[in-house]
């Protein structure tokens, strides 16, 4: 989500928070590939990363399966 649209493929650093570890946040680069505005103030940004070190993403892989696990698991 960001307050403010973005033009694709504006280059962003990205510093990703997990619940489980905020004090460890993932440091990553990306490239904005589609905004769908939402509100006024909000629009989900669609964000293609394209750099990560290989732990921050075995880390945010194992975050993101989790998550789907808990989806289909309900």
């Amino acid at each position: 989500m960001t307050p403010t649209p973005l033009k694709n493929s504006t280059l962003l650093d990205l510093n990703i928070i997990l619940p489980d570890d905020e004090e460890n946040p993932i440091e990553a680069t990306g490239k904005v590939i589609w905004q769908t505005k939402i509100s006024s103030t909000s629009y989900e940004t669609g964000v293609m990363i394209n750099g990560i070190n290989n732990s921050d993403k075995k880390r945010f892989m194992e975050f993101v399966f989790d998550q789907m696990s808990k989806i289909v698991t309900k």
